[in-house]
C-alpha cells in the first residue's frame, strides 16, 4: 500500500509519528495524522481546508489540547498506529479509488480522516463543519483551477523546458496523425518513447524498460470519452489534464527549478487508471520505481538537465 502515496502523503504520515512522538504518545492517533496535515501546508488537504475556513494554525491548536499524551520515549519506527488510525488509512485508500486515481494524495487521507468519524480528528472537523461533501467539493475546486492555470506546458508558474514542450507537440502531432481529436496518454507516452535524448526516456532506459514494446502499447487506443472535456480545455482530454497537473506538483516537489519530462513521465505513472497505466504496471514501470529511477540518475549527475 505504502509505494501508492504521494510523496507529501508519505510526509503527513511521518509527520503524524512525529508529532505522536513529540507528544510522548506510545500509538499514532487520528488526531497526529490531522496535525501531519497542518504540518504540510502546502498540500491539497491543506489548502482545501483553509479554503474551506479553517485556521490551520488555530486547528492545529485545538488538536494539540485534545491529543493524547503520554511521557513514553518510542522510536519512529516502533509507534503504531492505532485502529482507528489504520481506519482512517483504509478509507483513504477507498477515496483514491473512488477517485480513479492510481495514487493516494493527502485528500484521500483528509476524506478518510473526516469518514472515520469517531476519532479525536473527526469530532474537530466536524465542529468546525468539515465534512466528506464539502471537502470533496473544495478538492474538485482546487484541481479545477489547477487545471485551468496549466491547460498547456509553457503556463506553469515554474519554468517548463524545451524538452518538455517538444513532448507536449509530438503528442499533438501523433494524436493528429491518428486522426483523434483529444490529446490521451497514449499520445504522451509515445512522444516520449520517440525522443531518446529526453530525460524521461533515460529514466525508461535505467530501469530497463523495452521502449519499442511500450510503443507498440501505446498504439493502443483508450476508451472514448464518456464525458466531453469543457471546450475551455481544447483538445486536453481528461487524462492528460491530470497528467500535466501531476506534473506541476511533481516539479514542485523535486525542487529543480523547472518542469522536465521526467516529471511527466512520473506524472503517467500516477494518473487515472487508462490502458497506459496498466501497460506501464505490466512492464514493471511504477511511480515508486520512476523515482528511484530518476534519484539513481541524479546521484551519478546521468539526468540530462533539461531547463
Amino acid at each position: 500500500m505504502w509505494e501508492r502515496f504521494t510523496e507529501r502523503a508519505k510526509h503527513v504520515v511521518s509527520n503524524a509519528r512525529q508529532e505522536a512522538m513529540r507528544l510522548g504518545s506510545e500509538s499514532v492517533h487520528t488526531e497526529h495524522v490531522l496535525l501531519g496535515i497542518c504540518l504540510e501546508r502546502e498540500c491539497v488537504a491543506a489548502q482545501a481546508l483553509e479554503n474551506l475556513g479553517v485556521d490551520i494554525e488555530s486547528l492545529a491548536t485545538t488538536i494539540e489540547e485534545q491529543a493524547q499524551r503520554g511521557d513514553t520515549v518510542v522510536s519512529g519506527e516502533g509507534i503504531a498506529f492505532t485502529p482507528r488510525a489504520k481506519k482512517v488509512l483504509e478509507l483513504a485508500v477507498e477515496e483514491s479509488r473512488k477517485s480513479d486515481n492510481s495514487c493516494i494524495a493527502t485528500e484521500h487521507i483528509l476524506l478518510g480522516l473526516v469518514r472515520e468519524g469517531d476519532g479525536i480528528a473527526a469530532k474537530t472537523l466536524q465542529d468546525m463543519n468539515v465534512n466528506r461533501k464539502r471537502v470533496l467539493h473544495e478538492v474538485e475546486h482546487l484541481i479545477s483551477d489547477r487545471c485551468e492555470s496549466h491547460t498547456d506546458l509553457a503556463s506553469i508558474p515554474q519554468p517548463s523546458t524545451k524538452p518538455s514542450k517538444q513532448i507536449i507537440r509530438a503528442a499533438m502531432h501523433e494524436a493528429d496523425q491518428r486522426g483523434d481529436k483529444y490529446l490521451r496518454a497514449e499520445h504522451i507516452l509515445f512522444a516520449i518513447c520517440a525522443d531518446s535524448d529526453c530525460a524521461a526516456a533515460h529514466v525508461l532506459a535505467v530501469l530497463g524498460a523495452d521502449i519499442a514494446a511500450l510503443t507498440e502499447l501505446s498504439r493502443d487506443p483508450s476508451p472514448r470519452l464518456a464525458i466531453l472535456p469543457p471546450k475551455r480545455w481544447g483538445r486536453y482530454a481528461p487524462d492528460v489534464h491530470q497528467i500535466l497537473e501531476f506534473a506541476v506538483e511533481e516539479a514542485f516537489e523535486s525542487d529543480r527549478g523547472y518542469l522536465g519530462t521526467e516529471h511527466v513521465l512520473l506524472a503517467l505513472t500516477r494518473s487515472i487508471a487508462t490502458p497506459v497505466v496498466q501497460a506501464l504496471n505490466d512492464a514493471g514501470i511504477q511511480y515508486n520505481g520512476v523515482k528511484d529511477g530518476i534519484a539513481q540518475l541524479l546521484e551519478t549527475n546521468s539526468l540530462p538537465n533539461e531547463q
